[in-house]
């Protein structure tokens, strides 16, 4: 997936979120496109408001989780899942 497509599909995931808000997919989803773009701490932030949201869901949490040991390691991006 090149830039343009993932600018594209955070754009089209966060107007989901903007028309509800409390569209936990959209915002999971917006992390990972983040996370695709190396920007770890946008990725983070977005695994977090899916956690004030939904404080039960395992794969934001796993997935802030891991973008957290990325951070403290200062390592690169891998892909997420």
């Amino acid at each position: 997936m090149d830039m343009e497509q993932l600018d594209r599909a955070e754009a089209d995931f966060r107007q989901a979120v903007l028309l509800d808000s409390g569209l936990v997919p959209a915002r999971g989803a917006i992390g990972r496109v983040r996370w695709l773009r190396g920007d770890l701490e946008a990725a983070a932030e977005a695994f977090r408001a899916v956690l004030r949201i939904d404080p039960d869901n395992d794969a934001a949490r796993e997935n802030l989780r891991r973008v957290e040991a990325l951070q403290a390691r200062g390592a690169p991006a891998p892909a997420p899942r």
